[in-house]
């Protein structure tokens, strides 16, 4: 299944993608955005294998979108714009193809099977290639009107409230949108630990951890203090005496 992120501020557009792709069984709408900031965000949560991209659109238009897109997705991009004098700059961001609307359904029937042949040619070599696991390595982090890319490695801990996380990353604090749960899917478990409910912390980032008063407490290198809930008391033990850090 290819799946698929659109992203147009005009919703007629959005829906008109929508009703084109149902047409096809191996294609599958994973997101929509209205916006370049939203665009960034989806992508770097949903990993889509093709983004349609508006061009003209309020705040980050879709060029600005599509310069970050491709430094940080492998996903195919392909403009759909009512504007042709942009093609030159949208090829330049290597985008897989330029459709201008009204969208003629031959151009968008050729623009499918395009997209279907670069996903074979993926597969075929993620298939030559020897199978690893890959996690998140950017996070992108919305603040107002700008969107902030942090290098995962550099993550020392994250609290959760709700929906929302406050991450800390080189001594920066941000708050995202997402929750705990959610995240760590994306996380490397050799390098995130799960410590608490609300809580998980950057294994090298962790300095030692105590036994106070029968409570295990995690000490970042920092010397910040982390509550290590009952619930992962054992799993937190076992990964520290693996890293050999544990003070008894």
């Amino acid at each position: 299944m290819i799946r698929a992120l659109i992203v147009d501020d005009e919703p007629l557009a959005r829906e008109n993608l929508v009703l084109r792709t149902a047409m096809f069984d191996d294609i599958e709408i994973c997101g929509q955005a209205d916006n370049g900031h939203d665009a960034v965000l989806l992508a770097s949560r949903l990993s889509p294998d093709v983004i349609f991209l508006d061009i003209n659109m309020p705040g980050v238009d879709g060029l600005e979108a599509a310069t970050t897109l491709m430094k940080d997705q492998d996903a195919e991009i392909v403009f759909v714009t009512a504007y042709s004098e942009h093609a030159i700059d949208a090829f330049r961001v290597e985008a897989l193809d330029y459709i201008v609307k009204p969208i003629d359904d031959r151009i968008f029937n050729d623009v499918i099977e395009r997209i279907r042949k670069r996903a074979r040619e993926k597969s075929h070599l993620v298939k030559e290639e020897k199978p690893i696991e890959t996690y998140l390595k950017r996070l992108g982090i919305k603040d107002n009107s700008a969107i902030h890319m942090i290098d995962v490695e550099d993550i020392e801990f994250i609290e959760a409230a709700g929906d929302y996380l406050c991450i800390t990353a080189r001594g920066k604090n941000y708050i995202h949108k997402q929750t705990l749960k959610s995240l760590m899917t994306l996380l490397d478990p050799e390098k995130f630990m799960r410590i608490h409910r609300s809580s998980a912390v950057n294994i090298k980032f962790l300095d030692r951890v105590e036994n106070q008063d029968g409570k295990l407490i995690a000490i970042l290198k920092n010397q910040k203090p982390l509550s290590v809930s009952r619930r992962y008391n054992k799993a937190v033990r076992a990964q520290i005496d693996r890293e050999s850090v544990i003070r008894r």
